[in-house]
């Protein structure tokens, strides 16, 4: 296989900008590769971010469910609300 083979020069999109430069046609990456434009780009963001969520959400209810204070806070503290915590008398 030549270089010429291996490497192949594109066409200009609408728009300008020029030609991509030229680069090889058998590489894979993770990624895409060059220039990727996957089609299903909005699907796979949307199950990304949704599967993103529902780690977020199993880390927040284990810290909630695991937290406990030996010593009551000072100060108001927004955990207070979600955390299983026996309610601390307010001096007012």
């Amino acid at each position: 296989q030549t270089d010429r083979q291996m490497f192949v020069r594109t066409q200009p999109a609408r728009g300008g900008g020029g030609a991509h430069p030229p680069y090889p046609q058998k590489v894979w990456s993770p990624a895409g590769g060059w220039w990727p434009n996957p089609s299903a780009w909005k699907r796979n963001t949307a199950l990304a971010f949704g599967f993103l969520g529902i780690c977020v959400a199993y880390v927040f209810a284990a810290s909630a469910s695991l937290e406990h204070r030996p010593i009551a806070p000072t100060k108001k503290i927004p955990s207070r609300h979600w955390a299983k915590v026996p309610p601390i008398a307010e001096e007012e």
